[in-house]
């Protein structure tokens, strides 16, 4: 059995453009500032219902995610090219890829991929096209 996470966020769908849902918003604040200025009865109760109203316009929903988590991919590019047979290069390169699969794989949430470059062995290549 995997171990999932759970979250949960808001997502906001607006039925309308944002520009008109700030447009009603302004328009009934101007609104209620005369009512609660002239206090009208009823002002509050109009309040919370264009609240109501402007976040329902905003088509508001609340998502439930099931997350799985992955593990994380660390790279190595180990040069092959004919440039590695000079001195101790190829031994060097040798020792610390097999220091870092020492190293890193004990790690259970990382994945390690080894890349060889050039990929056909043997072929001669002036140059090293690792990328």
């Amino acid at each position: 059995m995997e171990a999932f996470d759970t979250a949960f966020s808001i997502h906001f769908a607006p039925l309308l453009p944002a520009l008109w849902i700030g447009a009603l918003a302004i328009i009934a604040l101007v609104f209620l500032a005369l009512g609660f200025y002239k206090r009208k009865r009823g002002t509050l109760l109009r309040v919370v219902c264009i609240a109501f109203f402007l976040i329902a316009l905003c088509h508001p929903s609340v998502m439930e995610e099931m997350r799985q988590p992955v593990k994380d991919v660390a790279v190595v590019v180990l040069d092959q090219s004919p440039s590695q047979t000079y001195g101790e290069r190829m031994t060097k390169s040798t020792n610390a890829l097999e220091a870092l699969r020492r190293k890193l794989g004990n790690n259970e949430g990382l994945e390690l991929r080894v890349i060889e470059a050039p990929a056909q062995a043997g072929t001669i290549i002036n140059e090293t096209r690792i990328f």
